[in-house]
């Protein structure tokens, strides 16, 4: 049963990678090298192996030059969360052995470019793939639209509303009159000493 998993795993995750044509090249840069998934509260343990452009997934049976740790959960939050790449070294998440390759393993899957329009046009056509393409673009810009403006409000709101936080112009301004005092003390403090040596 885990051998048919893991074939079936490793069949369709390096038909996802060959849709990104670039994503050979990144795996022949990690070639030959083993990386051991621990997944922490199954538990289960397997490899990946890098080879002539593709992953193998197997059982663990090589010695590792990097070992990832993690609950599923954990793991994939790290690998959907790309801006928060310190949870990769929290508690929940840790690396052992080859650092650098753990980061270009992440990069790997972190820098698929998938033209998923053309793609679908292969099995549905140019024509349903295109508008598929074009509502998949205006709920992504939707999406975006929305947060900025939330954003922009929540922001507005702190600042105008309640003034908990000073705005940008205020804090511009603060700084400003803090180097402003600052040479006025550092003037102040040169005629002082100035003036005692006179004495």
């Amino acid at each position: 049963m885990r051998a048919f998993i893991e074939r079936n795993l490793q069949s369709v995750l390096n038909q996802y990678l060959a849709l990104d044509p670039e994503s050979s090249k990144r795996i022949k840069a990690i070639d030959n090298k083993v990386v051991t998934i621990e997944l922490l509260s199954i538990p289960l343990t397997f490899q990946l192996i890098f080879t002539n452009s593709t992953i193998e997934i197997c059982k663990a049976r090589e010695k590792p030059d990097t070992i990832i740790k993690g609950t599923p959960l954990s793991l994939l939050r790290m690998s959907l969360d790309k801006h928060h790449r310190k949870s990769f070294f929290a508690d929940d998440v840790t690396i052992e052995g080859d650092l650098e390759l753990g980061q270009k393993v992440i990069d790997l899957f972190d820098s698929l470019d998938v033209d998923y329009e053309e793609y679908l046009a292969y099995w549905i056509g140019d024509i349903p793939s295109y508008h598929m393409g074009q509502l998949s673009r205006k709920i992504r810009a939707f999406k975006s639209n929305v947060t900025s403006t939330l954003k922009d409000n929540f922001k507005e709101y702190l600042h105008e509303e309640t003034q908990i936080f000073p705005g940008k112009e205020e804090v511009l301004d603060f700084f400003n009159d803090v180097d402003q005092l600052r040479l006025d003390v550092d003037r102040l403090e040169a005629k002082i000493r100035k003036l005692l040596k006179e004495v």
